[in-house]
């Protein structure tokens, strides 16, 4: 591993914007990690690692442990020296803090695959933006791997959508399997639904009868929110007394409150 570094920049407001740097400095012996920031301050020696470690043990450390990450949207407003592509990106992940995307979660997904699985997954990146693949690839690979299993390598992903590195079709197909998979759900859901209106045909009139000398009981006194909650009501009491039929074959023994 090279010495290498990242770079942020992003504008506040007119003519005003802050910056930030992240140094990493391979030594005879070590590896210094250096941060600095437009606030006046001296650049930071912030932790030191042993001379064995490589990308993964300090991508870990900065995503877990580091208290100088960047808070924000900033993705793809960190350039960097000295990393090809894939780690550029892994490092720009780890860097900035997006509240709205599963940062963590991602780092985790890309870091159990092994630098070759990495590369192959890379590969497919081609014109899309940083942010815009980190996001995808990340769907992706947890989708496929929830789905068929987490010891599955990247190239058994690209073969199952038949395809050597096209993560457009790996999205196409979990979308074309996600569809057929609620069709067959819904379908399975009308079925039971007509299933259990056959088997409650002999009791209809007794629950209507249940529930229209309920209503009477308790009248509607007026108002909007009045009249949600006894909708409520009159949909849970039919729901039980619905249950209780298909289950008996009878009222219940005692009136439902």
């Amino acid at each position: 591993m090279k010495s290498f570094s990242l770079f942020c920049s992003s504008q506040i407001t007119i003519r005003l914007s802050w910056t930030a740097s992240f140094s990493v400095k391979v030594k005879k012996t070590k590896i210094e990690v250096w941060f600095s920031s437009d606030n006046g301050e001296e650049p930071a020696l912030i932790k030191e690692f042993n001379k064995k470690c490589d990308h993964r043990h300090i991508l870990n450390w900065i995503y877990q442990d580091n208290v100088y990450n960047l808070e924000g949207d900033f993705v793809d407003q960190v350039f960097t020296n000295g990393l090809n592509e894939m780690w550029s990106d892994l490092y720009s992940l780890a860097w900035v803090k997006d509240e709205d995307v599963n940062s963590i979660e991602s780092m985790l997904t890309f870091l159990e695959l092994d630098e070759d699985q990495l590369k192959k997954l890379w590969r497919s990146k081609k014109e899309k933006g940083r942010s815009e693949f980190l996001n995808r690839s990340y769907n992706a690979v947890s989708k496929f791997k929830s789905r068929f299993g987490k010891d599955l390598r990247i190239e058994d992903m690209f073969k199952w959508a038949d395809s050597k590195s096209n993560l457009d079709l790996v999205e196409e197909k979990l979308i074309e399997i996600g569809s057929e998979e609620e069709k067959i759900y819904e379908e399975k859901l009308i079925k039971e639904e007509n299933i259990r209106f056959e088997k409650l045909q002999p009791f209809l009139k007794e629950i209507e009868f249940e529930l229209e000398k309920w209503k009477k009981n308790n009248p509607y006194r007026g108002g909007i929110m009045n009249a949600r909650l006894r909708d409520q009501k009159i949909k849970k009491l039919r729901n039980k007394l619905e249950n209780h039929f298909l289950k008996h074959g009878r009222l219940p023994d005692q009136e439902l409150d």
